[in-house]
C-alpha cells in the first residue's frame, strides 16, 4: 500500500517536471522570437566556420533584399 503512494508521488513528481521542462522550452522559444535574428544565429554557431558560412548567408541575403528594394523603387 504504501508502495503504492509512493509511485503514485513519484509520477507526479516526474510530471510536475516535465511540465516545468516543457514551459522552459516554451519561454526560451519566445524570448527567441523577440530577439534579433542575427542574435539567435550566433548563439546557434559552433564554431568559427560556421560564423562565416552564417555571416556569407546574412550578406547574400541583405544583397538580395537591397537589389529588391532597388528593383521596388524604379
Amino acid at each position: 500500500m504504501a508502495r503504492d503512494w509512493r509511485s503514485r508521488d513519484e509520477r507526479r513528481r516526474n510530471q510536475e517536471e516535465e511540465r516545468e521542462r516543457q514551459n522552459q522550452i516554451e519561454f526560451e522559444a519566445l524570448e527567441a522570437k523577440d530577439r534579433l535574428p542575427l542574435d539567435y544565429l550566433i548563439d546557434q554557431v559552433s564554431d568559427m566556420e560556421d560564423v562565416r558560412y552564417v555571416l556569407r548567408r546574412l550578406a547574400k541575403a541583405s544583397a538580395l533584399q537591397t537589389e529588391l528594394i532597388k528593383g521596388m523603387k524604379k
